[in-house]
């Protein structure tokens, strides 16, 4: 990894930057894995006024942002959720959700996810939650190495969700926290 990343938490200005990271790695992840021309029409601009960085609210996902050289180059966004999964006790217990990671295409390779994954699982457990879960796009085979390099297994779970006006088929993951 660079020692020049720096990670911090995402404020308002950042949502262009990270709008266009978010759409740019959509075009290229998912290429194949969801139709061209859906992919095509995306728009950074579209994605900014979704994002609301800065909220004190501490039920809101927190976005993590990865910078080189001053540049944005990733984010991460976590969230602490309700899991009903836990059938022993049949009460929902509170689990971390990475709920998106992405890097810049332009810097795939680099460990910059490897930092941002890192980061967002020491601020799940600096929330106090002892597991995290995400959703994988099926067919995402890169990302899908990448999880599973850093602990991450299939919990056998699977979904059909509209995301951004597509419609994914995912798979569950989950893995323990430090």
């Amino acid at each position: 990894m660079s020692t020049d990343l720096f990670l911090r938490d995402a404020e308002p200005p950042d949502a262009d930057a990270v709008a266009r990271i978010h759409v740019r790695t959509w075009q290229q992840a998912y290429r194949g894995l969801l139709p061209d021309a859906y992919l095509d029409s995306m728009r950074a601009e579209d994605r900014a006024r979704r994002y609301t960085f800065g909220l004190g609210d501490p039920a809101s996902p927190r976005t993590i942002v990865a910078l080189a050289q001053g540049e944005l180059v990733g984010f991460a966004t976590l969230r602490a959720m309700s899991d009903e999964a836990n059938s022993a006790t049949r009460v929902p217990t509170l689990v971390g959700e990475l709920c998106a990671l992405h890097v810049d295409p332009e810097h795939w390779g680099r460990r910059i996810g490897l930092a941002l994954i890192r980061a967002a699982r020491a601020r799940m457990s600096a929330y106090g939650l002892r597991s995290a879960r995400l959703w994988l796009l099926a067919g995402n085979t890169r990302a899908a190495r990448f999880y599973q390099l850093d602990g991450w297994v299939e919990d056998g779970e699977r979904r059909t969700e509209v995301v951004w006006g597509a419609s994914v088929d995912e798979i569950g993951l989950r893995r323990g926290l430090p």
